[in-house]
């Protein structure tokens, strides 16, 4: 995991691994082993995101919860 601040917007990285470890929390994860690259602006607001797998990325969709439930406990270090 990494969060990387650049001015009012911050960059969130997941790694597999970390999805991974979510996922045994959220047992029907769609995220479960993908990475994501997530960027938030000063408010909280989603500005971009991509999931990619093993070969690059990938569209699925991820349920809101799942997405906000993921990336809030990361930002908020709840699991690390």
């Amino acid at each position: 995991m990494q969060i990387i601040t650049d001015g009012p917007i911050i960059k969130l990285l997941l790694t597999p691994a970390d999805t991974h470890k979510w996922a045994t929390i959220w047992p029907c994860s769609v995220l479960s082993g993908k990475t994501l690259y997530a960027e938030f602006d000063e408010h909280g607001d989603l500005i971009d995101y991509v999931v990619e797998d093993d070969y690059g990325p990938i569209t699925i969709d991820i349920p809101a919860d799942e997405f906000t439930a993921l990336t809030s406990d990361f930002l908020l270090g709840i699991i690390s």
